[in-house]
């Protein structure tokens, strides 16, 4: 709005809302400025309520926050069973494998004399044919 315009709404006396020289989206926008407005103010309403009861709400008792001495003593229990069935099983895993690669060493150098022989085999068989 130009300075001239402002000068004339100020100066003009509105006997009625009926009277101000609005358009009807600038009532639409005002509604929905206004409805924001509303809206926000009803949200941070809520949250001020939840903070305030969030604030006097008591603690829980500190046995239920805490652990005692004695679960904590059983927990320790539970972890050292844990570990040493873990610890069990990798020695039992490491003793396979160890089995695992010997085996597959035996078999594999009988598998290398078995080709040994079959290319002696070989050269003699060549060696008559020529």
């Amino acid at each position: 709005m130009s300075r001239t315009m402002w000068s004339a709404l100020l100066s003009t006396h509105f006997s009625s809302l009926a009277e101000i020289p609005i358009t009807s989206d600038q009532v639409q926008q005002l509604i929905v400025v206004l409805i924001c407005a509303v809206i926000v103010g009803g949200l941070g309403s809520i949250k001020a309520v939840l903070d305030i009861g969030r604030f006097f709400k008591g603690d829980p008792p500190s046995d239920q926050r805490f652990a005692s001495k004695a679960e904590l003593a059983a927990t320790h229990r539970e972890i050292a069973a844990v570990e040493m069935r873990i610890t069990a099983n990798l020695d039992e895993h490491k003793e396979a494998a160890k089995t695992e690669r010997r085996e597959f060493r035996e078999n594999l150098k009988e598998i290398f004399d078995r080709m040994d022989a079959m290319n002696r085999s070989l050269g003699r068989i060549e060696g008559n044919l020529k």
